[in-house]
């Protein structure tokens, strides 16, 4: 009888636990531009994202930031070496329509592991190809921070 009522104080106290993390999980998971408190405040458009590249705009123009290499420092430090891997020049914004007939690249780098369209809904998309396969896509309505995002990684 005594490990009868113990499986079940265990398993109510289980079932308590999970009803508690469901309820708390979905508040830390949250990574959605609909968040009202961006989790980076340094001026990226991404700045939810815990993404393979970051990509800051002006209003103009476009940079796009990526981790190149990592060390640590004489104190101990880990320190992440970031580098630009491409720049979208004003000018190259405004040669393709502000709503073209089909989505319309504007500039990649060579290898195409990063790219830049202008999409028939007006919005902006970045590709990125990630170390593990990956694509990270960035869909993004302006060329600044906390106009709202939608981004995602597909397989």
């Amino acid at each position: 009888m005594n490990t009868r009522m113990n499986r079940k104080s265990t398993l109510i106290i289980l079932v308590g636990l999970m009803v508690s993390l469901l309820t708390v999980v979905p508040v830390f998971a949250a990574n959605t531009s609909d968040d009202p408190l961006p989790h980076f405040d340094d001026g990226r458009i991404n700045n939810s994202d815990a993404s393979p590249v970051v990509v800051y705009g002006d209003g103009e123009s476009l940079e796009i930031w990526a981790p190149m290499y990592s060390f640590t420092d004489e104190n101990g430090n880990a320190v992440l070496h970031s580098d630009i891997v491409l720049t979208v020049t004003a000018e190259e914004i405004a040669a393709v329509p502000a709503e073209p007939e089909e989505n319309t690249l504007i500039a990649a780098t060579d290898d195409m592991s990063v790219a830049v369209y202008r999409l028939t809904t007006g919005e902006y998309q970045m590709i990125a190809s990630t170390y593990n396969g990956e694509t990270y896509v960035l869909v993004f309505p302006e060329l600044y921070p906390d106009a709202g995002y939608d981004s995602w990684f597909v397989k």
